[in-house]
């Protein structure tokens, strides 16, 4: 079979690619490698970065009660009932001592800073708290820099060794009298850009003394039943929000002054005692609420370095990197495999490829590994919107190829099958199995020579559509036309492992069809016409063996002049088609009897023919 081309080389739907088709990967890659780099430089970036974080934040989110902490709430109620603010420093010490003596709490961390002195009876029972740590209290350090630094209060004098961390420019610290506590904890933070609170300093110093945040500061000083991680970031470290603010147990602080509150709710857990009333509280915009109370973002801190200590989400060193190799390597596959596996396929390749980042990204968000969800999503958004159309244009490119190649010359079914995947049809020569028919009209020029010239063309299309109608029914490609005949086979382009048996049905196909031609021909008194079939199975080089000026899809090799001997002996024989012996070895539908044994001319050794039974 043959195409002109339009003066250039045949087109190869598998040939190599140019290197514009290398440009999409690159790409895609060194925005998903870059992009993080990137971040620091580009808030549009960060900012798109952080809304896909916070909202997998917001997925993952649990809403499992938290049973190992409990926050004491200052809230209105408690105002309504106990009196406005600022209470008395007898009441807020009752209160912690209450917490410790009458509930018995694990540990209490206070979420307020007391710059100014109060009563001194109240201040004397809170120093003392402090002093023997049963109570956390807090510093808020200040790490913006300002002209007129911020430096309220007096920092706790009990030195502190500093592990460094992030160096605070001011502070709003406890008066005096307190600055003697044993335990001391940081509740200053600095939002990010949009005024979200993703991240604190667990370690901070201000001067030569070191704090940890008010959580951590809480189990360093409290009873701990293993190490917290020794790896503890000296800068901003993002908390993981891993409780809805519905997981809390909240209980009011004038049911603990009360003594209504369930003891269960207090005893052996750890306790954050804050405020929620309206004039009391810091209120922030966070992930999983936009308007969070700053108690119960210590809180979220607390449940993630609890779960640190118990072994539940600890960090996993070197995974971030694993990981972006991971994203690498796949961008690569991926961008290597579009060829072999089409546009559908590579569509859904880089879709799950775009799942599985997602769920790294999520993993990450548990398991503290900082990645950026957008530089995967990026990377394989690209390859989607780039790559996969110059994909889809080179198939649909090949499929006009393959159409223009093989519409006249194989079956419907075939080329149908062909146009699903076009860049998985090779038109380069490959080695097939194939069974091929070379089969025409014996004696053709008696038949036509007393012939008008229209009488001799109808004669010639309507014995070869005899011939050629069998083919395509049973999946043969037809090669080429011989005048009065065809060669064709089964095997290729489409593989065909029963293409034996599909060549004796097409050649039963013909005798019928001949019969039913004889048939009409007998009732205007036509010489009865004879079709002679040779069948041969092997080994044949298949594909494009053309050249720049023409283009042709057939078959070479010995089973080809096999065919065309064995079409040639049936003149000699009674039988209209002579089959091969490997041929016939592979038909195993079809009852054969061996026929004779023929010398072809061209090879040394005989052949044995068989014959339909």
């Amino acid at each position: 079979m043959s195409a002109q081309p339009k003066g250039k080389a045949p087109y190869r739907p598998q040939g190599r690619r140019g290197v514009d088709a290398l440009l999409a990967p690159l790409f895609a890659l060194l925005v998903a490698l870059g992009l993080p780099l990137l971040q620091s430089n580009a808030g549009f970036v960060t900012a798109l970065d952080e809304a896909l974080r916070d909202a997998g934040v917001r997925a993952l989110a649990s809403s499992q009660p938290e049973v190992r902490l409990t926050v004491v709430d200052i809230d209105e109620e408690s105002l309504r009932r106990l009196g406005r603010w600022p209470w008395p420093r007898e009441r807020l010490a009752s209160l912690l001592e209450s917490l410790r003596m009458d509930y018995g709490a694990r540990g209490i961390g206070v979420d307020m800073v007391l710059p100014e002195a109060g009563e001194p009876g109240g201040d004397v029972r809170l120093a003392a708290l402090g002093e023997n740590g049963i109570v956390v209290l807090a510093h808020a350090l200040d790490f913006v820099p300002r002209p007129a630094p911020v430096r309220q209060g007096v920092l706790a004098r009990t030195p502190t060794e500093s592990r460094g961390g992030m160096a605070a420019t001011g502070w709003v610290a406890n008066h005096e009298g307190l600055a003697g506590a044993r335990c001391v904890g940081n509740i200053g933070f600095v939002p990010d850009g949009d005024g979200s609170l993703r991240r604190v300093p667990l370690l901070a110093q201000a001067g030569e003394r070191g704090y940890a945040s008010l959580s951590l500061a809480m189990l360093e000083c409290g009873p701990r039943l293993r190490p917290l991680a020794t790896d503890i970031p000296l800068g901003a470290w993002r908390i993981p929000y891993r409780r809805n603010v519905s997981a809390y147990t909240v209980v009011p602080a004038y049911r603990i002054l009360e003594q209504s509150a369930p003891r269960s709710l207090i005893e052996g857990r750890w306790v954050l005692v804050g405020a929620s009333a309206l004039g009391l509280t810091d209120r922030v915009a966070t992930p999983i609420h936009p308007a969070l109370t700053g108690v119960i973002v210590h809180a979220e801190i607390l449940t993630s370095l609890l779960d640190d200590q118990e072994g539940r989400a600890r960090p996993i060193p070197g995974l971030k990197n694993w990981t972006l190799a991971w994203l690498g390597v796949s961008i690569g596959l991926l961008a290597l495999g579009v060829p072999r596996l089409g546009v559908r396929g590579s569509l859904a390749a880089t879709m799950g490829a775009m799942a599985a980042w997602i769920a790294i990204a999520l993993a990450g968000l548990h398991w503290q590994f900082e990645v950026s969800p957008l530089a995967g999503l990026a990377g394989y958004g690209i390859l989607l919107v780039v790559q996969l159309p110059q994909e889809w244009s080179r198939e649909r490119r090949a499929a006009r190829r393959l159409r223009q190649v093989f519409a006249h010359y194989v079956a419907p079914s075939v080329l149908d099958e062909l146009l699903r995947q076009p860049s998985a049809i090779s038109l380069e020569p490959v080695y097939r199995d194939i069974t091929v028919m070379v089969a025409d009209m014996e004696d053709y020029s008696g038949h036509t020579e007393r012939s008008t010239l229209e009488e001799a063309g109808a004669l010639t299309r309507d014995f070869l559509t005899c011939l050629t109608l069998p083919v395509m029914e049973t999946g043969g490609t037809l090669d080429k036309y011989t005048g009065d005949g065809l060669v064709a086979f089964w095997g290729a382009p489409l593989d065909d492992q029963d293409h034996a048996n599909h060549a004796l049905d097409a050649a039963q196909r013909i005798l019928a069809a001949v019969r039913e031609m004889n048939a009409q021909r007998a009732q205007v008194s036509a010489p009865p016409l004879r079709a002679r079939i040779g069948l041969a199975s092997g080994r044949a080089l298949v594909g494009d063996l053309g050249t720049a000026f023409r283009s042709t899809y057939t078959a070479v090799g010995d089973c080809i002049n096999i065919a065309s001997r064995l079409q040639e002996a049936a003149k000699g024989y009674p039988w209209d088609v002579l089959i091969g012996e490997a041929t016939a070895l592979a038909a195993d539908r079809h009852s054969l009897v061996q026929a004779d044994t023929i010398r072809i001319r061209g090879l040394r050794q005989t052949v044995t023919s068989y014959r339909l039974a």
